[in-house]
């Protein structure tokens, strides 16, 4: 038999087998059971609102960090599974916490820098800029740690 071929249908590779074997579903049709789900916010809330920032932080919340799981499995080793699961619960309502903080802490300077950049013409251009800097700055955090820990192996 020949090895199955990738088709591609509404973006995601599927298996097809190029001949049936003996007794198979082989009428030659080739389907997509991929069933498609969507990961937007709910009807009418905006990524940057109060409700999204509050989605984004229940969400971010509910997937423990690696260290939370470090916690969670030194507790286990040590026999104290309850204790494991507080620090978990603990490390998740942190991170929900900072991220509603931060999320809100953006929404407000958004907000006072719209305010002030009405009749401001050279302020209004920094303040289209500024998400765009945001993002370059993190991307060049995040690839200066890098670099530093592919060094020091």
């Amino acid at each position: 038999d020949a090895p199955p071929a990738a088709v591609a249908t509404s973006g995601a590779a599927v298996s097809a087998p190029r001949a049936a074997p003996a007794g198979a579903h082989g009428h030659g049709a080739v389907h997509d059971h991929h069933h498609a789900h969507s990961h937007a916010l709910p009807e009418g809330v905006a990524p940057l609102s109060r409700a999204g920032i509050f989605a984004l932080a229940t969400s971010g919340g509910l997937l423990p960090s690696p260290v939370a799981f470090l916690a969670l499995m030194t507790a286990l080793a040590m026999g104290r599974a309850g204790y494991g699961l507080a620090l978990v619960a603990a490390f998740s309502v942190g991170l929900a916490v900072t991220l509603i903080a931060v999320g809100l802490a953006v929404l407000w300077g958004r907000d006072a820098v719209s305010r002030r950049a009405v009749g401001d013409r050279r302020l209004a251009w920094l303040a289209q800029r500024i998400p765009t800097a945001g993002a370059v700055a993190v991307v060049l955090g995040g690839l200066w740690l890098g670099a530093g820990a592919l060094v020091t192996l």
